[in-house]
C-alpha cells in the first residue's frame, strides 16, 4: 500500500524537508514522456536506475554526467511528478564480500 512509503526531500538549502506521504503526489499531471524530454533538454540527464514501491508505483532516477540528478514517481495509471532533484550524483561500486561461515 501507499500508505507506509515516505519520501523524504531535500531542499536546495541544504536542510531536510519534512517526509511526504505517496498520497500527496496523487495530483501529478503529467506524463513520463514529458518529464523525460524536459530533464534531457535542460540537465542532459537520462534515466539510470528504477524500482517498483510496496504500492505499485514506480521510482526512476535520473543521472547526467555532470552530477545532477531526478527522482521521478510514477503513480498506477500513469500520472507523474518529481519527487526530488539534487547535485553530484555519484555511483558506487559495491565491495565484494565474502560469505560467512565458508572460509572464501
Amino acid at each position: 500500500m501507499l500508505t507506509e512509503l515516505v519520501l523524504s526531500i531535500e531542499l536546495s538549502t541544504g536542510h531536510p524537508a519534512m517526509p511526504i506521504p505517496v498520497q500527496q503526489f496523487s495530483q501529478c499531471t503529467r506524463t513520463l514522456t514529458e518529464i523525460s524530454q524536459l530533464l534531457f533538454r535542460q540537465h542532459q540527464e537520462q534515466r539510470t536506475a528504477l524500482g517498483i514501491t510496496n504500492g505499485s508505483a514506480v521510482m526512476q532516477l535520473f543521472t547526467s554526467s555532470k552530477g545532477t540528478w531526478t527522482l521521478v514517481l510514477t503513480l498506477p495509471g500513469g500520472p507523474s511528478c518529481i519527487a526530488g532533484a539534487g547535485e553530484n550524483w555519484q555511483r558506487i561500486k559495491p565491495k565484494p564480500q565474502k560469505p560467512k561461515g565458508t572460509g572464501l
